[in-house]
């Protein structure tokens, strides 16, 4: 006979002899002993929601980003023997951040059908951000932060773009566990080998590469983004600057750097080599090929990474990425 369980956990079983189901909903940790003529279960299990993160307590109003809920796992045919208890654990839910802390929410606790079956909890809140003073929710696997290594690098004109993680390519070779995406998709690969040459672009389960690759690519969520700010101010009558600055004219390629503080005159600056002082101005315009990142924001957090990807910027600016990483403890 089969049985089903469910653990908030759910156990589903059918006695095969007189054709008959039944099904146990679990909420909190126990036993559960097998019955007389059943040999295979279907469990359920979901993991714990994660808690809110707390809000800042000064003038900045940092908010907390509320937490992640549990994940979910299912077998549909555990081995078990009657008059056998088997034990499970039901996770907690994450604890919140203090209201004047600004902290993460910790993460909710892992459900564990005798150590066979778990659903790992969700991820708690992310406290405010410096650049952009709102806290992150939180998701499994997803990127919370970007953050620059090496001062923003130099030299940069216009915005650049930038992508997160490793694109998928035709004809490449992959680990175990690798990760690449294609599109808006994440992958992550559950069987190594060879990538094919046909680009995966399903959303759900495991699928074996196309086009004459050996590796599965399984599902694994959604590609995070984000946008590039560069270190500048936009030039306008009147303004103070402060010595180092760096200076924009709207509708120009131009930049300039403050070589010193004061203000900024009446007259955008327009030369295009040297220094030149301000137009009824106190500053001193030094021309500029290029300025620096300033900060990277994240617009879509994705899911389902594994490990931190890699961050992979134009230009010689380089950044790490932060995740909320999948608790599989």
């Amino acid at each position: 006979m089969k049985q089903f369980i469910k653990i908030a956990i759910v156990i589903l079983f059918a006695i095969t002899s007189q054709n008959l189901f039944s099904q146990t909903t679990f909420t909190s940790s126990g036993t559960w002993t097998c019955p007389a003529g059943v040999t295979s279960i279907k469990v359920e299990c979901w993991g714990a929601g994660g808690g809110g993160a707390g809000s800042g307590g000064s003038t900045n109003l940092y908010t907390g980003g509320g937490g992640a809920g549990g994940n979910y796992s299912v077998n549909n045919a555990i081995t078990v023997v009657p008059g056998t208890t088997y034990s499970f654990t039901i996770g907690a839910g994450g604890t919140g951040g203090p209201t004047n802390g600004n902290t993460n929410g910790n993460a909710g606790g892992t459900t564990n059908f005798n150590n066979t079956l778990f659903a790992s909890g969700g991820n708690g809140g992310v406290g405010g951000q410096t650049n952009q003073k709102i806290g992150v929710g939180g998701v499994n696997g997803g990127v919370y932060s970007l953050n620059l290594t090496n001062s923003g690098g130099s030299g940069y004109l216009t915005t650049p773009a930038f992508t997160v993680g490793t694109l998928w390519t035709s004809s490449a070779t992959y680990t175990l566990n690798q990760q690449v995406y294609n599109g808006t998709n994440l992958y992550t690969v559950t069987t190594a080998g060879t990538s094919g040459n046909v680009a995966p672009t399903h959303t759900t389960s495991s699928v074996p590469a196309s086009g004459g690759g050996t590796a599965i690519l399984t599902y694994a969520g959604t590609v995070a983004t984000g946008t590039a700010s560069l270190n500048s101010t936009t030039w306008s009558p009147g303004k103070t600057y402060a010595a180092g600055d760096i200076i924009v004219v709207s509708g120009t390629p131009n930049r300039y750097y403050s070589a010193t503080a004061g203000t900024s005159g009446t007259t955008a600056p327009s030369h295009t080599s040297g220094s030149a002082g301000a137009t009824s101005g106190t500053t001193t315009y030094t021309f500029q090929t290029g300025t620096n990142i300033n900060y990277l924001t994240v617009v879509s957090m994705g899911s389902g990474y594994l490990s931190s990807p890699s961050v992979n910027l134009s230009g010689n600016a380089t950044a790490t990425a932060s995740i909320n990483a999948i608790n599989t403890t």
